[in-house]
């Protein structure tokens, strides 16, 4: 939320946010991440940060074959 004045989330609301976290927490009515708040990752994406984002998403040895 505090990264709402970036250009980057400039299209979002903090109304929308705010709903969102609400319906979620709630459950009153079905809800939806928003990806361009949640889905960012500043790292260059090598092997090793993949795995890593990965392994913090819950997806371990991603890179195993």
């Amino acid at each position: 939320m505090l990264d709402l004045r970036k250009n980057r989330y400039k299209h979002l609301s903090i109304e929308e946010v705010i709903r969102g976290l609400f319906h979620g927490a709630t459950g009153e009515t079905e809800y939806e991440l928003l990806p361009d708040a949640f889905l960012f990752h500043e790292q260059n994406l090598r092997k090793e940060a993949l795995e890593k984002m990965l392994t913090e998403a819950g997806i371990p040895n991603s890179w195993a074959g």
